[in-house]
């Protein structure tokens, strides 16, 4: 995998210009092209996040990295073994019918209606403490961190996710959970597998937990490593966060056209800039390697007329799991 500073040094030198304001160019657009490319549904950006239900409230904030139209699943969790799948409404109108019907509060949720980033449920929930839990798309957020690598890593065993750093000067902060830790790879002893590993969380200055158990051969002395920043974008097709950014630099530059063409080939078969009617390249290349990995539909489709009044009905029935019995 490429970290960011792996990306932006490649980028500077291919370019061979590594000046300032150039580099903040580069920044931006890897993550321009990050989100360009992210902005197609990919199965990989799945996520699941849970909301606490509260006792007679309706509507509920979503998480900060989901938008209203990427949810494709609600779920109302009882327990364990009773769970309520409610259908998703996509008619404004159909929303106004249901809050028009007289329906006491219930923890059997039929609908949900997702508008100005709330989630909405229909009937409202009764009991506090259920969880809402939804499935969405995560929406990736712009690469900025450097790659840390003050200190040493002294202690990773294999089997375990606890990773113990140098007392001085290894100053690992919170804010790097979310990020990857690897091992650098070398031939002497006490020296880790090379394999990124995503840090679930930091404790303090000099012990985090990684979100996978370290797999690599036990380090029990100073051990160099590096903490970086990864895209989301899958490790074989990271490189195309390297390509549009040098197409762009060569081509609005002015530098050399010829070099602009090669890296608009490699990253999408020249389709950006009009030289393809197809995408190719090696976002073609992932297109088709991951076509079959779609979400395909987000949301059921509702009744295409208004509904009845006698649709609407909720009658008193015994609701339990995923069906009326």
């Amino acid at each position: 995998m490429k970290s960011f500073a792996d990306l932006y040094v490649t980028c500077q030198r291919r370019s061979r210009n590594s000046d300032t304001t150039q580099l903040l160019e580069f920044k931006k657009d890897i993550n321009t092209t990050q989100q360009l490319i992210l902005a197609r549904p990919w199965k990989f950006l799945e996520k699941t996040s849970d909301i606490t239900t509260v006792a007679s409230q309706q509507a509920y904030e979503l998480p900060i990295d989901c938008k209203n139209n990427q949810i494709t699943e609600v779920e109302m969790r009882i327990s364990s073994t009773t769970i309520y799948r409610p259908k998703i409404v996509e008619s404004a109108k159909f929303w106004e019918y249901l809050l028009s019907r007289a329906v006491d509060t219930s923890n059997v949720t039929q609908y949900v209606y997702i508008y100005d980033e709330k989630l909405y449920c229909w009937p409202t929930p009764t009991t506090a403490g259920y969880t809402l839990r939804i499935r969405h798309r995560k929406i990736p957020v712009d690469l900025s961190a450097d790659d840390y690598v003050v200190g040493n890593v002294l202690t990773a065993t294999n089997g375990s996710a606890a990773i113990v750093g140098d007392t001085t000067p290894t100053v690992w902060a919170t804010g790097m959970a979310g990020r990857y830790l690897r091992i650098t790879k070398a031939a002497a002893a006490n020296k880790g597998d090379g394999f990124w590993y995503e840090i679930a969380s930091v404790t303090d200055g000099t012990n985090l937990t990684l979100v996978k158990n370290y797999a690599g051969v036990s380090i029990s002395a100073a051990a160099a490593y590096t903490i970086g920043e990864i895209p989301l974008i899958p490790e074989p097709y990271q490189d195309l966060l390297i390509y549009r950014p040098l197409m762009i630099y060569f081509m609005m530059n002015g530098e050399d056209m010829i070099q602009a063409d090669r890296f608009s080939m490699m990253y999408d078969g020249g389709y950006e800039m009009g030289k393809s009617k197809v995408i190719g390249g090696l976002l073609g290349k992932m297109i088709d390697d991951l076509s079959g990995s779609g979400e395909g539909v987000f949301l059921d489709n509702l009744q295409p007329t208004e509904p009845s009044l006698s649709d609407l009905s909720v009658k008193n029935y015994n609701f339990i799991g995923d069906s009326w019995v």
